[in-house]
C-alpha cells in the first residue's frame, strides 16, 4: 500500500484487521502468522507505488519462504 493515497493507512489498517491481520503475535516461530500481509511503503501513491523497487524488496522474500502452515499444502 501507498502511504500517500486517497485511501488512508488507517482504513487499509483496518480492512487488514478484517480478514485476520494484526489480532495477535505470530509467534516465536511464526506459525500464528495469519494468511495476509501487509506492507506500507512511505512517500509513494498508487501511481508510482510500481515504480519503486521497494515492492520487489518486498514480495521476493514473500514468494520465496511460505508460511509454516502452508508446508503441508505444497
Amino acid at each position: 500500500m501507498a502511504d500517500a493515497d486517497a485511501v488512508t493507512p488507517a482504513h487499509i489498517v483496518e480492512m487488514w484487521g478484517l480478514i485476520g491481520g494484526g489480532k495477535r503475535d505470530a509467534g516465536l516461530d511464526g506459525s500464528v502468522r495469519p494468511p495476509g500481509r501487509l506492507a506500507i511503503v512511505p512517500g509513494t501513491t498508487h501511481y508510482d507505488l510500481l515504480s519503486t523497487d521497494a515492492v520487489a524488496w518486498l514480495v521476493i522474500p514473500f514468494l520465496e519462504k511460505p508460511y509454516p502452515h502452508m508446508l503441508g499444502r505444497l
